[in-house]
């Protein structure tokens, strides 16, 4: 039986907790358009296309050793938009734990592609979690 397409958008969002969690850069930028903006957290960091993506990336692991990443439930808001709510837990490279929450909005291109994500979460409480004192 072939999924719906809530099914098949939250397939993908799930896919990309897993890449993110696997440490799989390769898997996680297979699924944006080349043309995506990431905004992660929305109104402190923007990034865009592949070349952005890969900054992301490389931005997020350099500081965290470990990350998981839950999704809570979703909403969907048209044929092309999903709204997450998440939980993360990571292990900053320093050893120190953050566990954090937020939503995250995704919109898709007409196929199954990642066009936008931004994402809502406390930058400043997670830093506070993982600051050397």
């Amino acid at each position: 039986m072939a999924q719906t397409r809530p099914q098949l958008l939250v397939s993908v969002i799930e896919t990309l907790i897993a890449a993110l969690g696997n440490k799989d850069k390769e898997a996680f930028t297979r699924l944006f358009s080349p043309e995506a903006i990431l905004r992660d957290p929305f109104g402190i960091r923007e990034y865009q296309g592949l070349e952005g993506l890969q900054q992301y990336w490389d931005d997020t692991f350099k500081i965290w050793f470990y990350y998981d990443m839950r999704l809570n439930s979703y909403y969907m808001g048209g044929e092309n938009r999903v709204a997450v709510r998440w939980a993360a837990s990571g292990t900053a490279l320093n050893n120190k734990i953050a566990d954090f929450t937020g939503i995250a909005i995704y919109d898709f291109n007409k196929g199954q592609e990642i066009t936008l994500i931004e994402s809502y979460w406390n930058y400043e409480r997670v830093l506070a979690q993982i600051k050397n004192e």
